[in-house]
């Protein structure tokens, strides 16, 4: 049987990736509170998805936001936010938008202060989880789906198993599971790559009812399925509308910079370059110390301890010689 995979559709979002650059303008002030500007450039289609989400509220303040046309191709937003907390989550990790978190501590000492900046980048973990499609993103300009897309129709539905099976919504039965994964995998392993390409829109319950007719599953069971899939799907598409953005993070720090991942330094500005092939597996991590010394304190030490020399000096004088 030649089966149509329509249901394929639903994880493909039916649009040509635009570019979008994204610029986050970093600046630590001496006493730990920290600025940020964050800049997106792009089409309308991308300006406006949920990949990549500027910060909507703090617990201080709303961060200021522009939204303007550029031309009739293009716009921008920007969004200005200060931050007094040392540690702050602008997005979740885990969801269809990319996460990304910050911390900044400083270090205070006799004669120092040392400043800690670090800002993570949730990993999409597509190596590990969407092999086919890891190695699309990575070596390939375009989204072509006849070499992932059977792969990840059929993750989402191990995943949705997993749910249910953990949630207790069907039998703790692994096994069983695995032999519906695996019919699955058999059924797309025939199939020709000009009929996964052949993708008409239908109704997702009704593919999975088809798919696993052979194991007599409830009537319930497709709608239960399809709804687990749901979360694992958005954060795919999440993850496929990244695939032409770039990033550009700037940071200012107090001090001299000391120890850092930068991929490049200008002036005193440290800046990280990156794009969708950093973010397809683990988390991103970006890193950063600086350090001032202040002598001042030092200083007065050593003229204390100069003093009180000579004092001692002049004791020891005058009782020897008198």
């Amino acid at each position: 049987m030649r089966l149509k995979l329509f249901s394929l559709s639903l994880i493909v979002p039916l649009l040509l990736p635009g570019c979008v650059e994204n610029i986050i303008s970093i600046s630590i002030h001496p006493d730990g509170k920290s600025y940020f500007k964050f800049h997106s450039r792009g089409d309308s289609l991308d300006i406006f998805d949920d990949d990549f989400t500027h910060p909507i509220k703090t617990l201080y303040n709303r961060p200021q936001r522009e939204l303007k046309e550029e031309s009739s191709n293009n716009w921008f937003q920007t969004s200005e936010v200060f931050l007094d907390d040392s540690m702050h989550i602008f997005q979740k990790a885990g969801t269809p938008s990319l996460g990304y978190k910050y911390e900044n501590h400083v270090l205070v000492s006799f004669f120092k202060k040392e400043y800690n900046f670090r800002m993570v980048f949730d990993g999409r973990r597509a190596k590990s989880e969407y092999p086919n499609l890891f190695f699309t993103m990575v070596n390939s300009q375009s989204l072509d789906s006849a070499g992932w897309a059977p792969e990840a129709f059929t993750t989402l539905l191990k995943k949705g198993l997993e749910d249910l099976r953990e949630d207790a919504l069907i039998e703790d039965d692994r096994l069983y599971n695995d032999r519906m994964v695996n019919h699955v995998k058999n059924i797309f392993a025939k199939v020709k790559d000009e009929d996964v390409m052949e993708f008409i829109r239908g109704n997702k319950e009704t593919v999975i009812s088809e798919l696993l007719k052979p194991f007599k599953i409830d009537q319930e069971f497709p709608k239960m399925l399809s709804d687990a899939m749901e979360p694992h799907e958005e954060k795919l598409k999440g993850t496929l509308k990244l695939f032409d953005d770039r990033f550009t993070i700037k940071l200012l720090m107090p001090g001299q910079p000391l120890n850092t991942s930068a991929t490049e330094i200008v002036n005193d500005t440290l800046i990280w370059n990156f794009g969708i092939d950093s973010l397809l597996d683990g988390d991103y991590s970006l890193r950063a110390n600086s350090i001032i010394y202040n002598f001042l304190p030092f200083q007065k030490l050593i003229l204390t301890v100069i003093t009180l020399l000579l004092f001692i000096f002049l004791l020891l004088r005058t009782f020897f010689y008198d």
